[in-house]
């Protein structure tokens, strides 16, 4: 890499490590405060403020360690749709099918084949902050239940030093995170009866991935608890259209717009692929 690029990533561990101690000092007063008091003293602020510091420290190094192993799918896919993306204009790559992904994260890889730096190191870093994002969730939701601040603590750490969080971003490069983190604010958001913002965040899970297809069900709840209208569905394909807009406005076409998922349910007529699961040992003969 060269040595412009290595000052770069230098700034970007710079700027990680001020939002650490910003992030980590949130941590701490919100699990203090109780019934509208700020602080319950000072010298337990300290002592979370330092332990959650300490543990985004670690949290960080165990990720950097695997910044360097390069996935088959980095190398087949991500890297190639980068590279595809940095030789055009930003309106032919919004306008032209690139990979199989939908379009939010083809807007983040477009924005990656704009930045100098190692591309795998950036969407690398993508993912970790989106377990930054996710872990915020969690314990945005154990809040829910509990103000104790080891409990709080220990689900926020608990999502960050998950196998499955930390390989998924900083090993394989993947972007399950992302879908997963908005997905989790959506649940929250529904939880505290804000049904606009939670219908958005759903929506902005399902625009990334899939798979939240899986999660949204929980909207059924949340009608039958009364914590979202019918109406408020509405946000829901708004905000899915919304997302795909610059891609359309580029001039990509209506089909290639929103036939990705379409394509994906084709591309892997499997239960299981290559999943430790029970569904692994059905053949896929029987579907």
């Amino acid at each position: 890499m060269s040595q412009k690029s290595d000052r770069l990533c230098n700034v970007i561990l710079l700027l990680c490590a001020l939002a650490a101690v910003v992030i980590a000092t949130m941590l701490s007063a919100s699990s203090l405060t109780n019934s509208g008091a700020l602080f319950c003293s000072v010298i337990p602020l300290l002592e979370h403020t330092a332990c959650a510091l300490i543990g985004l420290y670690l949290c960080l190094c165990l990720r950097l360690c695997l910044f360097d192993y390069i996935s088959p799918d980095y190398v087949s896919f991500l890297s190639q749709w980068t590279e595809t993306m940095r030789s055009m204009t930003i309106q032919e790559a919004l306008a032209t099918p690139i990979g199989d992904y939908n379009m939010p994260y083809l807007y983040l890889l477009l924005l990656i084949s704009r930045i100098p730096v190692y591309d795998l190191y950036c969407i690398k870093l993508l993912s970790v902050l989106a377990d930054l994002f996710l872990a915020m969730a969690i314990i945005k939701l154990a809040g829910l239940v509990t103000r104790r601040a080891g409990f709080l603590l220990a689900a926020f750490f608990g999502g960050l030093l998950a196998p499955t969080v930390f390989l998924n971003s900083a090993y394989w490069a993947q972007c399950d995170g992302i879908y997963v983190a908005f997905a989790l604010w959506g649940l929250y958001f529904g939880l505290k009866s804000r049904p606009v913002l939670s219908m958005i965040l759903f929506a902005v899970s399902f625009a990334f991935k899939l798979q939240a297809i899986f999660i949204l069900p929980v909207i059924v709840f949340f009608l039958v608890k009364g914590n979202i209208k019918p109406k408020h569905l509405l946000f829901f394909p708004s905000a899915f259209l919304i997302i795909m807009l610059p891609a359309l406005l580029a001039g990509r076409s209506f089909s290639d717009t929103f036939g990705i998922y379409v394509d994906q349910t084709g591309a892997y007529p499997y239960l299981s692929l290559n999943a430790p699961t029970f569904w692994s040992l059905i053949p896929n003969d029987f579907f």
